[in-house]
């Protein structure tokens, strides 16, 4: 039986704004919050009592990397050369069974740059072909709008594609996904496919076709299985 994942809320808030909910936890138990400062308030109250602001960001930094087990982490992207960013953790989190929106990753990484868990930085990598260089752009930028890959690479929708078949990215467009197909013709499908992705065109016999076709709204992102 698959183990139902746990959904998990992380507030978008700098760190100044994480030790001014935390001083004010004894004084201003039962005030009214919003709920980013609730979500703040559930994850410092159990933390030590009357804290420096560096030994706050001390406390705050130890409760993280264990929370969201981020030494394994690392451990686990350095292996597969893969960046540290919103989207690696997210696919890490909902890996181990933890369910967490993008803007949640993102404040979450924000927050562990800014008490000084990571440092982000880029790595080498050889490029080969034009594969290679789309498959890079989109794991460092996490998820990318498939108008800003048209702009950026000539034939970007076949590029596209024959990462997508080969299992390396995944397009996304409303409450469709196209991932891992085995599509033939882009341009004459015999593929079932997501409406979402297909136009259709016809040839001088007035016989209709069916065209992939990728949203300039859809998003691009990684496959890291």
């Amino acid at each position: 039986m698959k183990r139902e994942k746990r959904k998990l809320v992380f507030p978008n808030l700098n760190l100044k704004k994480f030790y001014s909910i935390y001083l004010s936890l004894d004084v201003s138990e039962n005030a009214k919050r919003r709920s980013s400062e609730e979500q703040a308030v559930a994850l410092l109250k159990d933390l030590p009592k009357e804290l420096s602001y560096e030994d706050f960001k001390l406390e705050l930094k130890k409760k993280l990397i264990k929370k969201f087990n981020i030494e394994k982490v690392l451990k686990l992207l350095t292996e597969r050369n893969l960046p540290f960013n919103f989207a690696t953790l997210q696919w890490f989190l909902d890996e181990i069974g933890i369910k967490i929106s993008q803007t949640s990753a993102k404040a979450l990484v924000k927050i562990l740059s800014e008490i000084d868990v990571i440092s982000l930085r880029k790595i080498a990598v050889r490029i080969r072909k034009d594969h290679d260089k789309l498959y890079e752009y989109v794991v460092n930028n996490g998820i990318v709008k498939y108008n800003k890959i048209e702009k950026k690479f000539v034939n970007a929708r076949k590029l596209v594609m024959d990462l997508v078949k080969q299992g390396k990215l995944k397009i996304s467009y409303k409450n469709a996904e196209l991932k891992k197909t085995k599509i033939v013709d882009l341009d004459d499908l015999k593929e079932k496919i997501p409406e979402h992705f297909i136009s259709i065109w016809y040839d001088e016999n007035g016989k209709a076709h069916r065209k992939l076709l990728i949203p300039g709204d859809a998003n691009v992102c990684a496959e890291y299985e």
